[in-house]
């Protein structure tokens, strides 16, 4: 996130433009993303359902602090 606060918001653009560098410019091809299951990443998901570009990846949410 560099020096932007870890909100759901800096996260959806951040994630938008690293997918966009690995998939040459389309989104197309990425089909799953895989996070944290705190309430950001939670909003996050939320989030790409209601942009169009991002509507059609699926989240996968893992537990990283539990057993």
């Amino acid at each position: 996130m560099e020096d932007k606060n870890a909100t759901a918001e800096n996260a959806v653009e951040n994630i938008k433009t690293a997918a966009l560098e690995i998939a040459n410019g389309d989104l197309n091809p990425i089909s799953a993303i895989s996070s944290d299951t705190c309430p950001t990443m939670q909003a996050v998901w939320r989030k790409f359902a209601e942009i169009p570009e991002l509507a059609h990846i699926f989240s996968i949410s893992r537990d990283s602090h539990g057993n």
